[in-house]
């Protein structure tokens, strides 16, 4: 599905708005999780950026 086709689709089903909130939210937590100390149940501080997706520079964009 390309991505005229996905937006297309989205469209019809009324669900824009909804996408929308949703980006927001994803990107609200980001932003609360890169400001805030996580620790394990032993007090140790976690590392959230070992448990992102890592990126392939080599990959490209379908």
């Amino acid at each position: 599905m390309t991505p005229d086709q996905f937006i297309k689709e989205v469209s019809q089903a009324g669900q824009i708005t909804t996408m929308v909130a949703e980006v927001a939210r994803a990107k609200a937590i980001a932003q609360v999780l890169g400001q805030v100390k996580i620790v394990d149940k032993s007090g140790k501080k976690v590392d959230i950026q070992a448990l992102a997706p890592k990126k392939d520079p080599e990959s490209k964009s379908e």
